[in-house]
């Protein structure tokens, strides 16, 4: 249990709960063992299609011990870390946006923004280098089972980022740091690129014989510092008209904000700043509440699109 419970050798994953277990094997991934207090806590687990998992009885303050939560909910499985790229989804990818998650931190934060994505259909999650372990289990409870509803990559450099997503993509930035005049319903923002080093964009292939392009200089601390004070086109979330295009969401933690990454990708994709007003004083929201708020605006629009689209046919 420690070791399950260990990011550096965790080659297993602790799932807790009738539902959370469920999820996952309906998901296709293999439980080894699976403890639980009483015979009634295996109702609705689909056993049938786990193959060779061996179950143990054990008693409840046993499993009270090895619990995260305050009150164990009487059942926990011990299974395979599953290959993301490999699970067949729960769910349909009906939004045409991508989440990237930029330097989140704090477990609860993420398990509920992959809830609100998998929630609103999103196309997939993309986690960077330096966000909370996926799997680690406050992370799991709070999702509720998005890690089976969504898409999601993890553990993705900034230099090979761009490769997620295509050249038309639409980049926001949520932001609410900014004392930018806000702009209603702004024109397209022009590319920009601000250092004036020798270009560092190369394209290798890698193991599967794909093209993978890579830009080293999101590794280069000179070149990201040119974009700390950066302008951008900034815009209330409510007065953006949002589109079928492919829409690429970034993220902030709450502690550090967005990176300088984050800004470079923008300015070099003609990307703009979201912002969600707020009153009395209050400067920031949730990243899982932002999130939230901008993915439902973005479900909102585009299914009034839809209405529309059908009535004037």
């Amino acid at each position: 249990m420690t070791l399950l419970k260990s990011r550096k050798k965790r080659e297993k994953i602790l799932l807790e709960g009738r539902r959370l277990i469920s999820d996952a094997i309906s998901a296709g991934i293999h439980p080894e063992s699976i403890f639980f207090s009483q015979e009634q806590n295996l109702c609705e687990i689909p056993l049938e299609e786990a193959v060779n998992v061996q179950l143990f009885k054990v008693f409840y303050k046993q499993l009270n011990l090895w619990s995260d939560l305050t009150t164990s909910p009487g059942v926990m499985g011990v299974f395979k870390m599953p290959d993301l790229s490999q699970l067949p989804l729960l769910s349909e990818c009906v939004l045409p946006v991508t989440v990237i998650c930029d330097n989140i931190r704090e477990p609860g934060n993420m398990g509920s923004l992959l809830r609100c994505a998998a929630a609103a259909g999103c196309h997939k999650v993309i986690l960077t280098k330096g966000c909370v372990d996926l799997w680690e289990p406050k992370v799991l409870r709070s999702a509720c089972g998005a890690h089976f509803r969504v898409p999601i990559l993890n553990n993705i450099c900034w230099e090979v980022l761009e490769n997620y997503f295509s050249e038309d993509a639409i980049i926001y930035l949520a932001d609410n740091c900014s004392d930018q005049k806000i702009i209603p319903q702004a024109k397209s923002n022009k590319p920009q690129k601000l250092e004036n080093k020798n270009n560092e964009e190369f394209v290798i292939v890698n193991g599967e014989g794909k093209q993978v392009k890579v830009d080293l200089s999101y590794k280069c601390q000179e070149v990201l510092e040119a974009y700390r004070n950066v302008s951008l086109l900034t815009q209330s979330y409510s007065d953006t008209l949002f589109s079928h295009c492919e829409t690429v969401l970034i993220i902030g933690g709450e502690t550090e904000g967005l990176s300088l990454e984050a800004f470079k990708l923008a300015c070099k994709r003609g990307g703009r700043k979201l912002v969600i007003p707020t009153e009395n004083g209050v400067e920031s929201l949730n990243s899982s509440v932002a999130a939230a708020i901008l993915l439902f605006e973005i479900k909102r629009q585009l299914a009034l699109y839809q209405i529309t689209e059908k009535q004037s046919i």
